[in-house]
């Protein structure tokens, strides 16, 4: 049997083994080199995604967490530090420090961290009072910073800083710098920042404008993306730039913190309230502005205010029999008895009201047998020239003309008009024949 023909295999050549592994470290090479640039895309992504979250919990912060009220307690519009219309640090017109108003464990993420110097991710405060006509807006712009692991090297040594309580190292700030825009009107020229600025930064001028530096000109200027303009407002005109706010590096080389610029507006419109107790805490001589409880001292305007109550002698503290103990709508309520007390007064005396006009009303706790039948209140401008008024309230009846804070007052006037900022209401003894009740008073704008 014949046996059949073997051919033999052809096996690869050395070159053609070599092509392969040369296509196959070329495809490998190429597959490799994704890695780092996905590894480096997912970074960003992780740190941008925590910089929006970062964002929308100053704005929760800002708009929820701190009423108006707590922005008039602090950021005192009638402070003389915003009357230029410019951005601010928070401590410059409020005489509270930042970590008071906005808590350095609320501006720091993560929080589970419980050291802040060991967070990644802050946002830093700036403020600007704009005046919009009759209106009074408070805009918080604030600077959102992503630092890198370990990174330290912010001193906040001279010059004036955003957040100067921030003392550790590890934390980044927010710093001034003067400038002022060049014949350009989108460059920022006369910026001495020490060469920290680079193309892609972040800043903030000093009328509350944020840009990104789109080239640097020169070691003391830049150009940003936006034209550099002065902003018109119903009120005023706060004029040309003169100044901008940025993040520094850590150190020469590294890039700023600062990722992005956010800004949010609040608003404060409408008709505010501030509501009055009388009570003295009798520390003082009389005569003379004592020391008061109160249940407001900043109306919701955001406007600070103080309250003294003013008293002659012959006022008792509380309320006994005749009365009924506690009637009275705050802790203490002051009374003054008849025949012989002619001249006798109670005053209570509100300061750093805004020029305007006012509803003012009376409560007390009445007795149809002791208290008097007419009582006078009289509405002074003491800090204006509006003339005084009287009214004469029988302190006999209940309160029946308006309802607030769940008890009923009583008008002394619907409209009473001051042109200075103080408003004073006066109860005084004219030979009356009844007890007299100092208990509360309540204003409207």
């Amino acid at each position: 049997m014949a046996q059949p023909i073997r051919h033999p295999r052809r096996a690869f050549t050395l070159m053609e083994v070599m092509v392969a592994i040369g296509v196959f470290a070329i495809g490998f090479v190429a597959v490799a080199a994704v890695f780092p640039v996905a590894a480096i895309l997912q970074r960003n992504a992780v740190r941008d995604a925590m910089v929006q979250q970062v964002g929308r919990n100053a704005d929760a912060i800002i708009n929820v967490k701190l009423p108006k009220v707590s922005i008039g307690t602090t950021l005192n519009q009638s402070s003389a530090t915003w009357s230029d219309l410019k951005v601010h640090p928070v401590e410059e017109g409020s005489g509270a420090t930042l970590s008071s108003v906005f808590p350095l464990g609320d501006r720091g993420y993560p929080t589970a961290l419980s050291d802040p110097t060991l967070r990644n991710y802050f946002w830093v405060p700036l403020v600007r009072y704009s005046d919009n006509g009759t209106d009074q807006a408070w805009e918080i712009h604030y600077f959102l910073l992503a630092k890198g692991p370990n990174e330290t090297g912010w001193s906040k040594g001279s010059g004036t800083w955003a957040n100067p309580d921030d003392t550790s190292t590890a934390i980044p700030g927010v710093v001034k710098v003067s400038a002022s825009r060049g014949s350009g009107i989108d460059e920022f020229v006369g910026v001495n920042s020490g060469g920290d600025l680079r193309v892609g930064d972040w800043v903030l001028d000093s009328n509350g404008t944020s840009y990104q530096i789109t080239q640097i000109t020169s070691p003391t200027s830049f150009k940003v993306n936006t034209p550099i303009l002065d902003k018109f407002e119903k009120g005023s005109d706060p004029g040309a730039p003169t100044a901008i706010w940025y993040a520094p590096p850590s150190a020469a080389g590294q890039l700023s913190p600062a990722r992005r610029i956010r800004s949010t507006t609040v608003l404060i419109t409408g008709s505010p309230t501030l509501d009055v107790i009388s009570g003295i805490s009798y520390t003082g001589g009389t005569g003379a502005d004592q020391n008061s409880n109160y249940k407001e001292l900043v109306n919701t305007e955001g406007v600070l205010l103080t309250y003294k109550d003013i008293r002659s002698s012959g006022w008792s503290r509380g309320l006994t029999s005749p009365f009924t103990p506690g009637a009275g709508y705050g802790t203490f309520v002051q009374a003054s008895t008849s025949a012989t007390s002619t001249g006798r007064y109670f005053t209570w005396k509100i300061i750093g009201l805004s020029p305007g006009t006012y509803k003012v009303w009376a409560k007390w706790p009445p007795n149809a047998t002791y208290s008097d039948t007419s009582v006078p209140y009289t509405l002074a401008d003491p800090a204006g020239s509006s003339a005084s008024y009287t009214a004469n309230l029988n302190q006999q009846a209940a309160p029946d003309d308006d309802t607030a804070d769940g008890v009923s007052w009583e008008t002394i006037s619907g409209a009473y008009t001051i042109t200075g900022n103080t408003l004073t209401v006066t109860i005084l003894d004219t030979s009356m024949t009844g007890y007299i009740i100092a208990d509360a008073i309540r204003i409207q704008r």
